[in-house]
């Protein structure tokens, strides 16, 4: 007799497990004090400002599913993403937020190499909205000067190392090198088709609608 855990309990199973792991290592009286010390007013404008972008971010990401052929109510992925969210908070990176794929896995039984592709082209955006706002900062406090050649360098690749994922072909011949090196024979099979699936659904959504996810972006 098969056993198995549904994917969205696990996902909160491990998610309450790491936010206790990480309330262990924080200093909660000084935590408590720092809160005592917030206007309230203040606290609750922010959180309720906040629920306007995380909804036109499920909207952006609405429109990319749709454009994979995946058609899910608007409510359905805004709940999916105010749950990803708290994951993202609470990981590094907030790489949590990929828990996305999971939960279209157990809720329509969605291919995770399908689903991963609106998630990390999801993801792309609010980097680039990042890099926008950081060289908008360091424009407007004049500091390029201060800025050393290795930043610059680092900064050029961050902000196109994300276009090559976009390009099928680009990342197509990465992935050759690194299949040939570090998979083995065992699993080659079910890797290529996993890729494979992953590269038609990117070839999905990197179209000019990819306008309207950049507008949206901007507007959250």
């Amino acid at each position: 007799m098969s056993f198995s855990i549904p994917a969205n309990k696990l996902i909160k199973f491990f998610g309450v497990v790491l936010f206790i792991i990480i309330l262990s290592f924080i200093d909660l009286k000084k935590i408590g004090m720092i809160i005592n010390s917030i206007n309230p007013i203040y606290l609750l404008s922010a959180f309720f400002l906040n629920l306007p972008q995380l909804f036109i971010k499920s909207v952006r990401w609405n429109h990319l599913l749709r454009q994979q052929n995946i058609f899910i109510g608007l409510d359905k992925t805004f709940l999916i993403y105010l749950n990803s969210i708290y994951l993202g908070i609470i990981t590094p990176g907030r790489i949590g937020e990929f828990a996305k794929v999971l939960y279209l896995k157990n809720y329509i039984n969605l291919d995770i190499s399908k689903g991963f592709s609106s998630v990390l082209v999801d993801r792309i955006f609010d980097l680039y909205l990042l890099i926008i706002i950081g060289l908008i900062g360091v424009w407007e406090f004049e500091i390029f000067g201060m800025i050393s050649s290795g930043f610059n360098v680092l900064l050029i690749l961050l902000i196109f190392s994300p276009l090559l994922v976009l390009n099928s072909k680009i990342t197509e011949k990465v992935f050759k090198v690194l299949f040939n090196v570090i998979v083995s024979k065992k699993y080659n099979g079910k890797i290529l088709d996993g890729f494979n699936k992953f590269k038609l659904s990117m070839n999905q959504l990197v179209n000019y609608k990819l306008i309207y996810s950049f507008l949206l972006t901007l507007i959250s």
